[in-house]
């Protein structure tokens, strides 16, 4: 895919230029510990089915919620979304060739999986053309001090460009040691996740070995003398008949006296599964997802459920929009508008208004009578309009605030 840049925002580099350091999961591949397995987060994320879950789950999740530019109504304490601007137009379409939730899934994935996140905006200050997401793989922060980075290094296959800040939105997760390098998330799991490959390993070994039971073979002493061209005969019929696809089922010969002992461990002996269980509800505790969001209901009712539901917005994917909408605010809506007064948001609050009938419940209380007409409810039906059926229906028992009051106002008891 070509890549235009524009306006003075970049310098292109030289195609052979050297010293080009992206962000990485650090040395000894994914464990520094040698246990001989090359790779770094993106191979964590592709192997690791408990890892794909929390982050396609956080992604997926907060990529739905459309984040929207609002203004403040001082006039009546309220807030009017802005449709037009420069800025909401440009989220609304960051690029040709991505949609907003696209644009917005992959941020919080890569942020989940390498503790960082890039966008690069294309055109002038207040009049962005474009917003490319790139993967923090291909870009490194040069030179950076506690006021921030001299510039970014953008790296790809048709060269490199030297990015001034003021170009970059660089989201990124708290980091002990540096302001600008996010710390993952999976380098503080990379022991758990050692473990379960080693585990995934010797499951894979043991359904090569066609998941047989291992065993031996004993012969009597009183079975005398046995030459070796009866021994192979009688192994090689053994084999031919039990052995199994690709000969995993061989077994051992034991001779005259010999007898067996079982040294290796068994799947019941590791625990396999309840291995694996541990193993998703660590992963899941590190990315802070209740459990029952990626599939653990042991423990699960039909009211913590619900009540998770709201945890997961309010608890879980908040801070994350929250940090995501900070940056905006700070890095591209200060080109646009006056942060006293706009500012961004995810709809949040469209995920926490419970079902229809909860809602109709909640607002025939606040308001106390019916608050649609016969015919709004019968077009969600979608059913035919009636005659008459246009005007809210008023229970006998109930009246309006003002009415109430005129009929207490009346000529006083003689």
């Amino acid at each position: 895919m070509p890549i235009i840049l524009t306006d003075g925002a970049t310098k292109l580099l030289a195609a052979s230029r050297s010293g080009v350091a992206p962000f990485t999961s650090g040395e000894g591949g994914w464990f520094g510990g040698g246990l001989g397995v090359r790779g770094d987060f993106a191979a964590m994320y592709r192997s690791q089915p408990n890892v794909r879950i929390c982050v396609d789950f956080l992604s997926r999740n907060i990529g739905q919620l459309a984040l929207q530019v609002f203004a403040r109504n001082d006039s009546n304490n309220s807030r009017d979304r802005d449709r037009t601007g420069g800025l909401a137009q440009l989220l609304a379409a960051p690029n040709p060739q991505t949609t907003p939730s696209r644009l917005i899934a992959g941020t919080v994935a890569d942020l989940s999986i390498f503790g960082h996140a890039f966008w690069v905006k294309i055109g002038h200050p207040g009049q962005r053309r474009a917003l490319w997401r790139v993967p923090p793989t291909t870009i490194s922060v040069d030179d950076a001090s506690a006021l921030g980075p001299t510039s970014y290094t953008w790296t790809s296959t048709q060269g490199s460009w030297t990015l001034r800040p003021d170009d970059v939105l660089h989201f990124r997760f708290y980091d002990p040691e540096s302001e600008w390098s996010g710390c993952s998330p999976l380098e503080t799991l990379r022991r758990t996740l050692a473990e379960e490959r080693a585990a995934s390993d010797h499951r894979l070994a043991l359904w090569r070995n066609g998941a047989r039971i291992a065993g031996v073979i004993e012969r009597p002493k009183e079975s005398g003398v046995w030459s070796d061209a009866a021994r192979d005969k009688f192994r090689e019929q053994w084999e031919a008949k039990y052995a199994g696809p690709a000969r995993s089922g061989r077994v051992a010969i034991l001779e005259d006296g010999m007898t067996w002992k079982q040294a290796a461990y068994s799947m019941a002996d590791t625990e396999a599964n309840e291995t694996r269980k541990l193993n998703i509800e660590e992963v899941a505790r590190v990315y802070q997802i209740p459990l029952t969001n990626v599939g653990i209901l042991e423990h699960a009712t039909f009211s913590n459920i619900r009540e998770q539901h709201k945890q997961l917005y309010q608890d879980c994917l908040a801070p994350i929009t929250v940090q995501l909408e900070d940056e905006v605010n700070l890095g591209l809506l200060t080109e646009y508008h006056d942060p006293s007064r706009y500012y961004t948001e995810f709809n949040i609050s469209e995920k926490l208004k419970g079902s229809f009938e909860e809602q109709a419940r909640a607002i025939q209380v606040l308001v106390g009578g019916p608050v649609m007409t016969r015919n709004e409810g019968r077009a969600r039906l979608n059913l035919p309009a009636v005659d008459g059926g246009d005007e809210l229906l008023l229970p006998m028992n109930t009246t309006t605030a003002s009415a109430g009051l005129d009929a207490n106002q009346g000529d006083p008891a003689t």
